[in-house]
């Protein structure tokens, strides 16, 4: 990070390994259903731009864009650190100088626009020769600092969380549409999101946008029930200290509470906000963030019943 030199061939090794990879991708129904969303979603927004690029924009970027963006974007003043183990602070301090002291101390400053993500309700429909359709959906959400945000932690995994979610249940245990089925939350910096996908027959995959969104519509019209939330609240807060299995995993969740401005003692507080979310949190919140006409959904594969692809 400090004294990068960019030389030609790990720089052409690397671009060869990233455009690989994307080509996979491009045959990904998962990757294609990814991308496609994000486009529908945020069509004028960097949101809406694949963050590792397409074929032909890797193949633009020079070495001399390379050395202005790290000389450009990579400083002390945003430099955020996360450190795990056996070591006291007075130790730590004089290694984490040593290794980026060097760093210029102000990057250059650059701002994404706040976004309202594009949900209209619609299926967009991407035609690819496989055996099953990949779906993907969303609306809009809540973002990391709004103050529902644990209500929604907490509804989200009644929608879509687990296997006893209401999603899960209906799409792939009553009926059978799918092998598995989720929800999940996507607080971005500039807009929230409520994300999900399946995967089904193509024969199917009508039957199985219809009935996402019913349900969806069903929970909005009449929230969950009490049974719902202590089971939610339940696996919310014992499940929570299984992300700690590593020192790893451990050091990204102090920089992630960084980036959150979630404080110093969120480790200690969180069980405990989860716990406080009431029924009549999660129902309110149902009513008002479920959104089920605006629910817009990709569908990646030979889909019968849907759209053509545009």
């Amino acid at each position: 990070m400090t004294r990068p030199r960019f030389d030609a061939e790990p720089v052409e090794r690397v671009r060869r390994q990233i455009v690989s990879r994307l080509r996979r991708e491009a045959q990904d129904t998962g990757s294609v259903a990814s991308r496609t969303l994000l486009r529908t979603i945020f069509p004028d927004h960097a949101y809406g731009r694949p963050t590792t690029g397409t074929p032909e924009s890797v193949a633009r970027i020079a070495v001399e864009d390379l050395r202005a963006f790290a000389a450009q974007r990579l400083g002390r003043d945003t430099l955020v650190i996360g450190a795990v183990g056996d070591i006291a602070p007075e130790a730590l301090g004089p290694l984490v100088d040593q290794a980026f002291g060097s760093l210029s101390a102000a990057s250059a400053p650059f701002a994404i626009p706040e976004v309202a993500p594009a949900t209209d309700g619609g299926v967009t429909v991407v035609r690819m020769a496989v055996p099953q359709t990949e779906i993907q959906f969303a609306q809009a959400g809540l973002k990391r600092d709004h103050p529902d945000f644990y209500a929604a932690t907490v509804l989200n995994q009644i929608v879509g969380g687990a296997f006893t979610s209401r999603l899960y249940q209906e799409v792939r245990e009553r009926r059978g549409l799918v092998y598995s089925v989720y929800s999940s939350l996507a607080p971005l910096d500039r807009a929230g999101l409520i994300l999900g996908g399946a995967a089904t027959e193509n024969a199917r995959a009508r039957e199985t946008v219809e009935v996402i969104r019913g349900e969806w519509r069903r929970l909005q019209a009449e929230g969950p029930s009490a049974a719902e939330l202590e089971d939610a609240k339940l696996f919310l807060t014992d499940s929570f200290p299984l992300r700690f299995t590593s020192s790893g995993r451990i050091a990204a969740i102090l920089v992630g509470m960084q980036l959150d401005d979630l404080g110093i003692d969120y480790l200690d507080k969180r069980n405990a906000l989860i716990e406080a979310v009431t029924l009549a949190d999660v129902r309110r919140l149902a009513g008002s963030v479920l959104a089920p006409d605006r629910l817009t959904f990709v569908a990646v594969g030979q889909p019968e019943g849907l759209g053509a692809a545009p």
